[in-house]
C-alpha cells in the first residue's frame, strides 16, 4: 500500500458483496474482514479516502446495524444496499429499516467533519439492452454502471452474470486491452 499511495492513490473502493462479515468467535454482529483491517487501519489516518460497497440482506439487519456506526468514526464511507428490492418476488425487503439505519448513523455521527458516511442505494431494474437475453435476469440485482477488473483478470461490465466477462490473457498486450477495455466499457455502461 506504501507504493500506491505514494504514487498518488487518494480514494479506494472495496466491495465486500461476497464476504462473511460475522464471525462466530466475535459475535454476530458484523465486522470488518480481518485481511481489510490495515486498509481500514490506513485510511483512518488519513491517508486516502475509503469507501465499501456493502450489501445488507433482509435476513442481516439486526447484525449490520453497528458496521455503519464502526465504519463512520474510523473514518470510512460506506454505500449500503438491498440485495433484493421491495416486494421482489414475493419477498418483501424492510426497506424502511434499511433508510432508517442510513439515517440515523449520519444524524448521530459525533466523529467531526472528517468522519465517513452512510449512503443508501436505491433499486432500478436492470434495463440495459443486454439484459432482455441475459439468463440471470430473474435474480438480478445489479445497478451498477462500472466496469470492473477482477483479482482473476476478467473484465465484467456485470456482477449478476458471467455471460459477459471477458479475460484478459497475460502479459498484457496495450492494444488489446484498450479495445477490451473500450468494448466491456459498452457494455457496463448501455442502460436506459
Amino acid at each position: 500500500m506504501d507504493g500506491l499511495v505514494a504514487a498518488g492513490l487518494h480514494r479506494l473502493h472495496v466491495s465486500l458483496q461476497t464476504e462473511t462479515l460475522t464471525d462466530e468467535s466475535r459475535g454476530s454482529e458484523w465486522r470488518a474482514p480481518e485481511w481489510l483491517m490495515p486498509t481500514v487501519n490506513r485510511a483512518a489516518t488519513g491517508d486516502y479516502i475509503l469507501r465499501l460497497n456493502l450489501p445488507i440482506p433482509a435476513d442481516s439487519l439486526v447484525e449490520a446495524r453497528t458496521i455503519p456506526v464502526w465504519l463512520t468514526a474510523q473514518r470510512i464511507s460506506a454505500k449500503v444496499f438491498s440485495l433484493l428490492p421491495e416486494r421482489a418476488g414475493g419477498i418483501d425487503y424492510p426497506l424502511n429499516e434499511l433508510e432508517n439505519l442510513v439515517r440515523r448513523v449520519n444524524s448521530n455521527n459525533r466523529s467531526g467533519p472528517n468522519a465517513g458516511r452512510v449512503d443508501l442505494r436505491g433499486y432500478r431494474p436492470p434495463a440495459a439492452f443486454r439484459c432482455d437475453s441475459c439468463n440471470d435476469r430473474p435474480r438480478c440485482r445489479e445497478q451498477s454502471r462500472s466496469l470492473r477488473l477482477g483479482a482473476d483478470w476478467v473484465l465484467r461490465p456485470c456482477l449478476a452474470t458471467r455471460d459477459w466477462d471477458m479475460p484478459l490473457d497475460w502479459p498484457l498486450d496495450a492494444a488489446a486491452l484498450e479495445a477490451a477495455v473500450r468494448e466491456q466499457a459498452i457494455l457496463a455502461l448501455d442502460y436506459e
